[in-house]
């Protein structure tokens, strides 16, 4: 599959309106336009993701990386490398998740489930362009998943793309990440 990068263009202003100004803006019919900006209610909208729930954030430390995945996914990627497991490549994801067994058991579709959300969350939602990979740092966050629902997954989308869009500011800066799609 190949995917696209969609890189938009923009003339900033370098300021912003006046209150007096913005009132006829207003009557012109750009006083939106002026003030558009991405909100959380926009990410809870379109993406139908929670925004006022747990904090999400990274474990402090995963002593056991190999024994994390083992237990979450059922399974680790060949150390090709010989160093510590810190990323999953998505290649290795589809390969062992895209294609359910013929006679799955309940633990193979939660391995599954587990598995598609890492790849949404940092293959869409806060897509890194840089990584091909999903930090396993995060896993730990969907071991319990009636549980993952109870995370502001919205609030850490939204932080992820402006943090996306600080980087892009910088020159020569050429794509850039996040949850391109609420742009």
């Amino acid at each position: 599959e190949r995917y696209l990068v969609v890189r938009s263009r923009l003339h900033d202003l370098g300021y912003f309106s006046n209150r007096r100004v913005t009132s006829y803006l207003d009557v012109a019919g750009f006083g939106v336009a002026a003030e558009a900006t991405i909100t959380l209610e926009d990410v809870a909208i379109q993406l139908g993701l929670f925004i006022n729930r747990e904090v999400v954030t990274g474990p402090g430390k995963v002593l056991d990386l190999r024994g994390t995945c083992s237990r979450l996914l059922g399974r680790v990627p060949l150390d090709d490398k010989g160093g510590k497991l810190t990323e999953l490549k998505f290649t290795w994801l589809r390969a062992n998740f895209e294609h359910p067994l013929s006679n799955p058991t309940q633990m193979d579709i939660i391995y599954a489930a587990r598995a598609f959300i890492l790849q949404l969350i940092w293959g869409t939602l806060m897509l890194d362009v840089n990584q091909n990979k999903v930090n396993i740092m995060y896993l730990p966050l969907l071991e319990d998943l009636a549980q993952v629902g109870n995370y502001s997954w919205g609030s850490a989308v939204m932080a992820c793309l402006y943090c996306e869009l600080c980087q892009a500011t910088k020159p020569f800066t050429k794509t850039t990440g996040g949850c391109c799609m609420l742009l």
